[in-house]
């Protein structure tokens, strides 16, 4: 979730990103949930601004790629991501608490609170 960050939150970034990785997907021409999602749900100009950047059209610059994180944020695509991550993080944990006890199922069930711990969420939620 942290490619739909701006570029100015540069504090976001975990070590392994760098701004070049912001806005992957978009970049890339790839269409995950959240595009998906604004392009189901957002208006006729929000739709056609991110055909627009799917096919490279424009350059993309700080204020064009804040635009999209804007779509996204208006149309609830961030929101509904989050929102279908959270519901199959609790499934997978279901799943995972049907085995038996071991270490490894502890770990795997450990590691899906990271998308609710996720620190970038937080950017977003000051957007």
């Amino acid at each position: 979730m942290s490619d739909y960050l701006p570029l100015s939150t540069q504090d976001a970034l975990p070590s392994y990103k760098t701004p070049i990785d912001q806005y992957s997907d978009i970049r890339n021409e790839r269409i995950f949930l959240p595009i998906f999602y604004a392009l189901k749900f957002g208006n006729k100009e929000q739709r056609s601004y991110i055909f627009e950047m799917l096919k490279g059209e424009n350059v993309f610059t700080e204020g064009r790629l804040m635009r999209l994180t804007e779509i996204l944020l208006t149309t609830r695509a961030i929101q509904f991501t989050f929102f279908t991550a959270k519901n199959y993080m609790k499934k997978a944990k279901q799943h995972l608490h049907q085995l038996p006890k071991t270490v490894e199922r502890d770990l795997l069930s450990i590691m899906t609170s990271v998308i609710r711990t996720n620190k970038f969420l937080h950017n977003f939620k000051i957007l």
